[in-house]
């Protein structure tokens, strides 16, 4: 007998929602791809729903699997092919696949972005958001702000946007100072004290693609010179000196979501407003821009280097190292005290504690067979190269039963043939079949 395992393109569809439940995109999008190529025309799906309502729910679902796997390109010819085929049955809001057109357009809007395709992206979002089946006001303000981001990058890379210098040059005249006035009688006036106002903190925004995230921040007239920024690991800090003698106002500054990669990280000007980008050093998404503790806190920088001398002390601790007077070796730890530069901030002589270590373990007597591999280790660490190869010859292949130090008269004598195992023993292989040695 045989049997065969047959599955309609419905039960396909079910094992496909189960595999997306289940969040196994791949099967998922084997599922589905059964089904769509199975009821290609749309007959055989689903008795109790239309073929087209099927057909495009089907490509809704792949999209979503699709996206789990961050496959941005086949998500984008879904999307393309729901919307051609959802125009071509123009049923409207209510019809076939009305009420996926809002997430299916926002899912693709986002592909186009995440692949780095600026101008389609913007072009398609506002394509979407002006078709009257658009109804989602949720959705089409996502996508408004997808496609603003899409004009920032776009701008971005065409090095848009008006210089500071022009800015400046094109701003009008101002009128000729009035004439002097004629003198008057002079009063005592008692001086007010001035109130100097707060400065103000440029406004920012920030957006992220799979390999940057950046945030904009907007500032009339800003130049280079104008912006320091600091890169750390984890952190980043942000001063902006404005001209005309301000003093340095630090406008970004906080422990980051993830950690970032220095060197790929930049800045870049563009006219009133400058773009912080950082690089990612994997692909994954940031859900805030800051790293948050406990309680939803913004974690600071004092929490952040605690976090840091913790992990420090932990590791020290375990490699018997004193830390703050508590260790169990004996001696206090050395530190360094001649001023040199050292490429760490501890202030520990590393070369010190090692000697330290070495003295111990030298005053240390082995006894009984530690005191012989000590003995060995001694003679293998201060013998020449060929007393080295002796000794390893002879020792590997007679079974441990032999060690000499003299190379000429090790190297060419065979131990394998030549076996000799200690007194009142016999050599024997794993079967039980006793071997030939010297003494046979």
């Amino acid at each position: 007998f045989f049997f065969f395992s047959i599955y309609q393109p419905a039960d396909k569809m079910e094992l496909g929602d189960l595999a997306l439940l289940s969040q196994d995109f791949q099967a998922a999008v084997d599922h589905f791809s059964t089904a769509l190529d199975s009821g290609a025309d749309g007959a055989r799906l689903y008795s109790t729903s239309p073929a087209a309502a099927t057909e495009l729910y089907l490509l809704h679902r792949r999209m979503i699997c699709y996206q789990g796997l961050r496959n941005w390109s086949k998500l984008a010819q879904d999307g393309a092919k729901f919307l051609q085929r959802y125009s071509t049955e123009a049923t409207g809001e209510g019809g076939a696949g009305g009420e996926l057109f809002g997430s299916v357009s926002l899912m693709l809007v986002e592909a186009y972005f995440k692949q780095g395709e600026w101008e389609t992206a913007r072009d398609k979002a506002t394509e979407l958001i002006s078709n009257k089946d658009f109804s989602n006001e949720s959705l089409k303000k996502k996508i408004k702000t997808i496609k603003r981001k899409c004009e920032a990058e776009i701008e971005e890379e065409s090095g848009g946007g008006a210089d500071a210098d022009t800015t400046m040059a094109d701003a009008p005249a101002k009128p000729p100072a009035a004439p002097p006035a004629a003198p008057t009688k002079t009063a005592t006036a008692v001086s007010k004290p001035v109130k100097t106002a707060a400065p103000v903190i440029p406004k920012y925004q920030f957006w992220q693609s799979d390999k940057f995230l950046t945030v904009s921040f907007l500032e009339e007239g800003v130049t280079e010179d104008m912006v320091e920024v600091e890169y750390e690991e984890e952190a980043v800090k942000v001063t902006l000196t404005r001209k005309g003698g301000a003093e340095p106002l630090v406008i970004l500054d906080g422990v980051l979501f993830d950690k970032i990669d220095i060197a790929g990280s930049k800045v870049k000007f563009k006219g009133n407003k400058f773009n912080l980008m950082l690089k990612k050093p994997r692909v994954h998404e940031w859900s805030e821009l800051f790293c948050k503790g406990l309680g939803g806190v913004k974690k600071s920088r004092e929490a952040l280097e605690k976090e840091k001398r913790e992990k420090e002390i932990e590791a020290l601790k375990k490699e018997g190292v004193e830390v703050d007077g508590e260790s169990p070796l004996s001696k206090p730890v050395p530190k360094v005290s001649d001023g040199k530069q050292r490429p760490y901030a501890s202030t520990r002589d590393w070369n010190a504690i090692d000697k330290n270590l070495k003295e111990e373990e030298e005053r240390d007597k082995p006894e009984g067979e530690g005191a012989l591999n000590a003995l060995f280790q001694q003679i293998y660490g201060q013998s020449d190269e060929n007393t080295r190869r002796a000794m390893i010859k002879s020792f590997q292949t007679s079974g441990g039963t032999t060690l000499s130090t003299n190379w000429n008269e090790v190297k060419d004598k065979d131990f394998e043939k030549e076996r000799q195992a200690p007194k009142g023993m016999q050599w024997k292989n794993w079967e039980g079949d006793k071997l030939p040695q010297k003494d046979d």
